[in-house]
């Protein structure tokens, strides 16, 4: 038994297929280029004996038939309601925007406030941050490992004020409010 890989960069068993058995069904496969040097691919797929064709960037598609990527948030729309400054660790001096509404912290990039670094964050959901724009007010949500705000465990959740001080993993982050006063978004 040997793992081989295909051109198209598929894996498979060559003791127990002659050629790539996810390339095998494809009829075709075409590589060519639009008006403008763009590549498209297009390729017929076996499926019960009807060729189906896609393109990427085509003309011919019609646009009702066009996939269009959903995506949580819209980065153009979120409004700026404060930022977490890192004071002590190892990127300190960075600065992390929070977004009015809930802020999912954490080093995964999915997350609304992403901590890469340091690795005693959680990749998902180490705590939230919440700008409630209605009450104008902020909150600090407890999350899948311990946080502490101004040195005291946060359980559950609990309203958070100007410079207060999170400790998460290894690193320290001071809390600084856009919105505040009368200066908040309409």
């Amino acid at each position: 038994m040997s793992i081989i890989q295909c051109d198209q960069g598929h894996y498979f068993d060559d003791s127990r297929d002659t050629e790539c058995p996810y390339c095998k069904k494809l009829k075709t496969f075409i590589i060519s280029e639009d008006d403008f040097g763009e590549k498209l691919t297009q390729y017929k797929v076996k499926d019960d004996d009807e060729a189906v064709m896609t393109e990427s960037y085509g003309e011919n598609v019609d646009e009702n038939e066009k996939t269009i990527g959903i995506f949580d948030r819209d980065e153009r729309n979120r409004l700026t309601a404060g930022w977490l400054v890192c004071t002590e660790g190892i990127e300190r001096g960075a600065s992390y925007t929070i977004y009015s509404g809930r802020n999912f912290v954490g080093r995964d990039e999915g997350m609304d406030v992403v901590l890469r670094e340091d690795k005693g964050i959680s990749r998902k959901r180490h705590f939230s941050l919440v700008y409630d724009p209605k009450s104008k007010k902020y909150y600090a949500v407890e999350g899948e490992s311990v946080v502490y705000i101004n040195s005291d465990p946060l359980s559950g959740s609990r309203e958070i004020f100007e410079n207060d001080v999170f400790q998460a993993g290894s690193s320290k982050y001071l809390f600084i409010p856009f919105c505040k006063g009368d200066r908040i978004w309409t």
